[in-house]
């Protein structure tokens, strides 16, 4: 039950949120852990093939792998550079409940975590570890309608770090929003993370009853959402069930229509964790 982004490599995008220098005092939250873990043992990946319809080239769940390490786990996007375009979409859902058998609910939401880049991207077609972004979300559906009329439209809050060697924005960090699921955009939010190969800390806040997002941190900068639409993703084809997830996504730079030139892209995680606010 993962979302598919129709995200184009030359997307136009307009607008930054404002950068704070501390987050304002209704922010020191109470939070209950909901869920931790290392490196991402006992998490699972989706094969995203051809997103956005960008090529029309071979793909299966071959073509992306996840691995549990001591100290982190990686996430990796045609790992053997097959003639291909695929999306390597790790994740943890908490289906029907959370881990302590409480629940789901429409409450308030965060997820933290570390990322790293095992390489820099580059704008030379010849390197073949290159990116198109990382991207980490919290994802809620709610498939029979329980909790808020859903329409079979997921919620999501997404932290996309645009790492495309060959854009001239590369290493914004981009908020994904829209009102309904045909609207979809990237909305820069005034953070920049210049690609290395440094661990960098994320953390992303989301409200599921307002539908809309509470900040982002990345590292010591700090972004006031509050009041920004979550983006909606309609699944006609998902079931009635319930479920929370957390994503750690790697996407590899775009291959061409015939995936003449095929990349391969793997991200580090360590450290996750997801809390819910005691409300």
């Amino acid at each position: 039950m993962i979302s598919i982004k129709h995200v184009t490599i030359a997307m136009a995008l307009t607008g930054t949120i404002a950068l704070t220098q501390g987050l304002p005092q209704a922010y020191a939250y109470d939070t209950e852990t909901i869920y931790q873990s290392t490196n991402l043992d006992g998490h699972q990946v989706f094969a995203e093939c051809n997103p956005g319809g960008g090529t029309d080239c071979d793909c299966s769940d071959s073509d992306v792998v996840i691995e549990s390490h001591a100290e982190y786990g990686e996430v990796t996007s045609n790992p053997f550079l097959n003639n291909t375009y695929v999306n390597a979409i790790g994740y943890k859902k908490f289906y029907e409940g959370l881990p302590n058998g409480e629940p789901l609910d429409l409450g308030q939401y965060i997820y933290r975590g570390q990322v790293r880049l095992t390489e820099n991207p580059f704008p030379n077609p010849y390197q073949v570890d290159n990116a198109q972004a990382v991207h980490m979300m919290i994802q809620f559906y709610d498939g029979r309608d329980e909790l808020y009329v859903s329409n079979k439209t997921s919620l999501e809050g997404v932290i996309y770090w645009e790492l495309n060697p060959w854009v001239p924005d590369s290493g914004a960090i981009k908020i994904g929003t829209g009102t309904t699921h045909q609207d979809f955009y990237l909305k820069p939010s005034g953070i920049v993370v210049n690609p290395d190969q440094e661990w960098h800390q994320f953390e992303l806040a989301v409200d599921l009853k307002t539908q809309t997002y509470l900040h982002v941190k990345i590292g010591e900068q700090q972004v006031d959402l509050t009041g920004l639409p979550m983006t909606k993703v309609h699944h006609p084809d998902w079931g009635n069930d319930m479920a929370l997830s957390i994503t750690t996504e790697s996407m590899a730079s775009w291959p061409q229509y015939t995936c003449i030139l095929p990349f391969r892209w793997a991200t580090r995680f360590r450290n996750l964790d997801f809390e819910r606010v005691i409300q």
